[in-house]
């Protein structure tokens, strides 16, 4: 008896914490949106105020930012001052692949992300100023869609994880 109550237990506890390991994914999404937005605001102060070039920018930011963005973007310095032949939305959508595979951004966020690339690199700095602007409303848009139904979805993910949890338990007793 007590042994089923212990086993019980522990199944309960298990799905609560992949439940709640879940909705912890929901909230450093979010937070990887949030910091990416900010990056490139970094990104479009630079090129406004300093006319600096992409590598200049990628290599005196990539010193403030955070693992993985800032190997990003020290690979983005190298590989634009190293390239011969390749474009820069080829550099740019490598690095993406190479660096950003491990940040908690979805496959939509990386294309998106790719698809910026495509648009920049070889226009002029009032061109590249205005794509930039624009991804970055599109990544504000989405972060409020995002934290509009957060929560929301992490009470789901809780509930399911204890709820699955006691099903579970009530089958096997």
């Amino acid at each position: 008896m007590y042994l089923k109550v212990l086993g019980s237990a522990l199944i309960i506890a298990a799905t609560s914490g992949i439940g709640y390991w879940y909705s912890r994914e929901f909230q450093k999404h979010l937070n990887e949106l949030q910091y990416l937005r900010q990056m490139f605001i970094m990104i479009y102060g630079e090129i406004r105020y300093t006319q600096e070039s992409f590598g200049e920018v990628f290599s005196h930011l990539e010193k403030q930012l955070k693992e993985p963005y800032a190997e990003w973007f020290r690979n983005m310095a190298e590989n634009i001052q190293n390239r011969s032949r390749t474009s820069f939305s080829e550099l740019w959508g490598e690095a993406i692949d190479r660096c950003l595979r491990i940040s908690h951004l979805k496959k939509e966020d990386l294309a998106e992300l790719k698809d910026l690339g495509a648009q920049m690199g070889y226009l002029d700095a009032d061109t590249q100023l205005g794509v930039l602007k624009l991804y970055t409303e599109k990544l504000e848009i989405r972060i409020q869609t995002i934290r509009t139904g957060l929560a929301a979805k992490k009470r789901l993910c809780n509930c399911l994880g204890i709820m699955s949890g006691i099903f579970i338990a009530i089958i096997l007793v």
